[in-house]
């Protein structure tokens, strides 16, 4: 077993050396991935949408992502990163070590944490998706717009889309293959992915996410996916988790009805439609959308620290549907009107408060996890000969 030498790279081999079993993995994760975020990880129940009359949440059912979708945890920061840090592809199997633990995720493991089977329909560049056999993206964009009549353009903003189609966007966005920003944008690879979900042509979805995990990684991206998930992992492979920081979910990480409010999507004569659509052109809906827009881009700028997207974009919300000016409310109105404001301000601020025990947890334990590095940078003056890596 050789000896831990100090790294003329790193301040002290110690502060790392509980994550890494070799230098080179330590100076990558403290040059390359310390000062890196993590995508806000999202969560949903499909049995909700269910209730509220959707039918998007079939197309996750046929996929078998029910138990995807809804996975939930106390996520670990650090751990993640050091995940992404030694990740690697093998053989089709993401390959990592966390805190010394090798860690080899096969189709078995994949089967066990999420429900998700090695199967289905692969792709993995633009020329296959632009070739493949049946898929014409002009056809496709129409059969998604609220107006099927107009031509799609090259930019496809969220907010053009049917709300079925609205919200299936929102789920493959921030859930299924999540990104750090642009949520609001339709790119070619997510209007090809919703046509083969509507087209009940299964995907392999365990090779999907791998190959995005490792474009994350290789192509150096800022914001790294899949927080519910890779805890996840951690704790099938029972990864020692009990010194580390953890960030506890709030309402905000949960895609439900405060999503869609800030969506601007209302409930008329039992069907979801969008504030400004002749469905929802009651007085008393539209004025209630614009009174409300100030908190709701006040509380997303705080709800979503660890996420770029400008507010309005991190919802699926297109930014220019929202500069036309309302219709004024109906006088026989103004009593629902009301009731509805107290309501959401009643909501926002319960989010806020919510957002603010958030924070202070993680604060919290954080603060523990720098104490205990200082105890061992303490350690450090005295010697290293106790710390190891495996190899000869």
């Amino acid at each position: 077993m050789t000896k831990l030498k100090p790294s003329p790279n790193l301040p002290n081999p110690l502060l790392l050396n509980r994550f890494f079993s070799f230098h080179s993995p330590m100076e990558t994760n403290l040059n390359d991935f310390i000062n890196l975020k993590l995508v806000e990880p999202k969560l949903m129940e499909p049995s909700f949408f269910s209730d509220e009359g959707f039918r998007f949440q079939e197309h996750l059912q046929f996929q078998g992502l029910n138990t995807f979708v809804s996975l939930n945890a106390n996520y670990l920061i650090e751990l993640i990163k050091v995940f992404y840090c030694n990740l690697k592809l093998v053989d089709g199997d993401l390959v990592t070590e966390v805190k010394g633990t090798p860690i080899r995720i096969t189709p078995s493991d994949w089967l066990t944490v999420t429900g998700l089977r090695h199967e289905g329909v692969t792709f993995s560049t633009t020329s296959e998706i632009s070739n493949w056999k049946g898929y014409d993206r002009t056809i496709a964009v129409k059969g998604m717009l609220k107006d099927p009549s107009v031509v799609p353009a090259s930019k496809i903003m969220a907010g053009k889309l049917t709300v079925e189609d609205r919200m299936l966007h929102y789920v493959f966005a921030w859930i299924l293959i999540p990104r750090g920003s642009n949520y609001a944008q339709l790119r070619e690879e997510d209007v090809f992915v919703m046509w083969l979900m509507k087209q009940r042509l299964l995907i392999n979805w365990p090779c999907y996410m791998s190959n995005h995990m490792m474009k994350v990684k290789n192509r150096h991206m800022k914001d790294l996916p899949y927080a519910f998930l890779i805890t996840k992992f951690l704790e099938h492979f029972q990864i020692d988790t009990t010194s580390e920081a953890e960030v506890v979910p709030k309402g905000f990480n949960k895609f439900a009805r405060g999503a869609m409010n800030h969506m601007k999507l209302k409930r008329v004569n039992g069907v979801w439609v969008t504030t400004g659509d002749p469905a929802a052109a009651a007085g008393d809906l539209v004025q209630a959308a614009r009174e409300d827009e100030a908190h709701d881009m006040d509380a997303e700028e705080t709800q979503h620290p660890l996420s770029p997207a400008a507010p309005d974009e991190a919802h699926g919300i297109d930014v220019e549907e929202t500069q036309h000016p309302p219709a004024p409310a109906a006088p026989d109105d103004r009593f629902d009107l009301l009731i509805a404001q107290m309501q959401d301000l009643k909501k926002f601020v319960g989010e806020r408060f919510d957002h603010l025990d958030s924070t202070m947890a993680s604060l919290d334990a954080r603060l523990k996890v720098l104490e205990n590095r200082k105890r061992l940078d303490n350690l450090a003056s005295f010697s290293v000969s106790g710390c190891t890596y495996k190899g000869s």
